[in-house]
C-alpha cells in the first residue's frame, strides 16, 4: 500500500531480511542490495523492489562480489560474471547516509571492500577489476588483509578522513576482518554519496545463511 514506513517499520524490514548492502540516512531513506536468493532494494521510504538473484555464494571459498547502481538499474556479479539485473523505479540520492556498516550479519572474512562514486562500471571494467585487483582505481577502499592483527580503525586508502572502527568483537586476522555474523560489525565514517555508485567486496563465508557485506 502507499503507507510510509516508520523508523521502526524499517528497522524490522532488516532485521527480517538477510542483505548485503545497506546505506542509511536521517531521514530512513534506503538502498539495500541483498546477496543471499535474492536482491532487495528499499529507497525513499516506502520503495520496496524485489529482485532475484542466481548466484550461488560459496562457503570457506572467497567470492568476489559487486554491486552496480546506475540510477534505473541493480546488477549484481560474482567472480566476474554478471548474475541478476533488476529495474529500479525509485532513485539513489546524494546525501550523507548517517549509519553505514560492515558485515554486521556476516558470518566469514572480508579481504577488502571498495565504492566508486559517480560510476556505474561496465561488465568490461569488472572483468578486468576481478582478473586486475585495483583497475580501475576506487573512490573509497578499505583494505583488512594485511593491517596489524591489533589494529581496531583501518583507513580509507584514498580519504583519510574516513576510517572503519571494529565493533563488538570483530577482529584483522592475516586473511582479513574476521566476524561472527551475531553481533560484531565495523562502522564506517559517515560520508556523502548517491547516484550511480559500484561496490566491490572480496569475501569468505563461513556460512551462507547471512551474507550481509554492508548494512
Amino acid at each position: 500500500d502507499s503507507h510510509e514506513l516508520s523508523a521502526t517499520e524499517v528497522s524490522s524490514l532488516y532485521t527480517k531480511r538477510e542483505s548485503a548492502l545497506q546505506f542509511i540516512d536521517p531521514e530512513i531513506s534506503h538502498l539495500k542490495i541483498g546477496s543471499g536468493a535474492s536482491t532487495d532494494i528499499i529507497t525513499n521510504n516506502s520503495g520496496f523492489v524485489p529482485a532475484t538473484n542466481t548466484a550461488t555464494y560459496q562457503e570457506y571459498k572467497w567470492n568476489h562480489v559487486v554491486y552496480v547502481f546506475d540510477g534505473s538499474s541493480i546488477k549484481s556479479y560474482v567472480n566476474g560474471i554478471l548474475h541478476s539485473t533488476a529495474g529500479l523505479s525509485y532513485s539513489f540520492i546524494t546525501e550523507t547516509r548517517a549509519l553505514t556498516y560492515i558485515g554486521k550479519q556476516l558470518n566469514g572474512t572480508i579481504d577488502h571492500i571498495r565504492f566508486w562514486h559517480d560510476s556505474a562500471l561496465s561488465a568490461n571494467q569488472i572483468d578486468i577489476l576481478y582478473n586486475s585487483p585495483h583497475i580501475p582505481s576506487p573512490s573509497h577502499e578499505f583494505i583488512f588483509r594485511g593491517a596489524s592483527t591489533s589494529a581496531t580503525t583501518i583507513t580509507d586508502t584514498y580519504d583519510s578522513s574516513i576510517t572503519a572502527e571494529l565493533k563488538n568483537g570483530a577482529f584483522i586476522s592475516a586473511t582479513g576482518v574476521n566476524l561472527d555474523g551475531v553481533d560484531d560489525y565495523v562502522d564506517l565514517t559517515p560520508w556523502e554519496f548517491g547516484g550511480a555508485t559500484t561496490v566491490e567486496a572480496y569475501v569468505n563465508y563461513s556460512s551462507v545463511t547471512n551474507t550481509t557485506i554492508m548494512n
